[in-house]
């Protein structure tokens, strides 16, 4: 089972193999080869999860506070939870999970949960890539 930020749903969709550190890049990467399988087991949470386990950003005083953005990603994943209409700390399939972003993801949510980051004003995450996918991963 893998532990999800409800933000890191819509960024593994554009991971090209770069990230903050080379621990972070080895980390993600073998994270991403498990969202290749579609039954691969996901509990969704609004604190660090797996993905955070190798990133430079990561509270080493405080394990749920990420200290990019003065930890503006909290805010960011209950915002999604509420708009996916997704449940913290659920676990759900790859394959569930891709359903119901489907069915409820829009440019709009798209838009507010990722303006702000760093990755999106460097022009590597845009709704209409995202929209081409299939799925989630």
């Amino acid at each position: 089972m893998i532990t999800l930020r409800v933000h890191h749903l819509l960024c593994q969709g554009f991971y090209t193999g770069n990230g903050y550190s080379p621990e972070f890049v080895k980390n993600m990467d073998a994270i991403i080869a498990k969202l290749g399988c579609k039954d691969e087991e996901i509990q969704l949470t609004t604190q660090c999860d797996d993905i955070c386990e190798g990133c430079p950003n990561r509270s080493t005083e405080d394990d749920s506070v990420c200290l990019l953005n003065a930890n503006r990603v909290h805010i960011k994943d209950i915002m999604l939870l509420h708009s996916l209409k997704l449940t913290s700390r659920e676990i759900y399939t790859t394959k569930k999970l891709g359903k119901l972003i489907e069915q409820g993801f829009s440019k709009e949510i798209f838009e507010n949960s990722c303006k702000s980051c760093d990755w999106y004003r460097d022009g590597i995450c845009k709704f209409e890539r995202w929209n081409n996918r299939i799925g989630i991963n």
